[in-house]
Formats: C-alpha cells, sequence, structure tokens
C-alpha cells in the first residue's frame, strides 16, 4: 500500500490524505496516533499489537476509536485500517522534507 500511495502524484495524494484523515494529522497528539496505526498495521491488525507500542491494549482501542471520530471516517477497527495506513503513508510522504 505505501508504494502505490507513494507513487501518487504529490497534489494527488495530498487531496486523498485529506479525505483520508481529515485534519487529524494537524492536531496535536498525532505523532502518537501516527505510531499507533503503524504498528497496529505492522502487526496485521491485530490488538497484540500494544505490546510493541508498549501501552494496555484497552489504550490501543482508545487511541483507535480517536482516530476514528477525529479523521469522521468509518472505524480504523472495523475493517477500515488498511485505508488508514494508506493516509498515514501520504501524510508521511507530504511531512518529509525536500
Amino acid at each position: 500500500m505505501p508504494q502505490l500511495v507513494a507513487a501518487a502524484v504529490r497534489q494527488e495524494r495530498s487531496r486523498y490524505t485529506e479525505s483520508v484523515l481529515g485534519s487529524l494529522h494537524e492536531r496535536g497528539g498525532w505523532p502518537a496516533l501516527r505510531e499507533t496505526l503503524i504498528a497496529w498495521a505492522e502487526g496485521g491488525f491485530s490488538l497484540l499489537r500494544a505490546e510493541r507500542l508498549g501501552v494496555h491494549r484497552n489504550t490501543l482501542l482508545y487511541r483507535l476509536d480517536k482516530i476514528d471520530q477525529l479523521s469522521g471516517q468509518r472505524g480504523a477497527r472495523a475493517g477500515g485500517g488498511d485505508r488508514a495506513l494508506s493516509g498515514v503513508s501520504g501524510d508521511l510522504l507530504d511531512t518529509r522534507p525536500e
């Protein structure tokens, strides 16, 4: 998925990222939420990834719910994880130094 997002023209990628994340990536606490999504995806969208983040399972659930609430998107926990990850990929690409 990250390769597909990276292949997109920057303007289109930015538009897509905004449609997925809303203003989530502009809010305080975004780095922790972004790391949560990345770790969760790397672990196959499993709640067992809470250990990798060094947080309790309920903290991971709270963060995923917060991501859903702030982004206005259908549940990251309810099957929207790969879409959320593609938004994170776009955000990482668009915020890296040129």
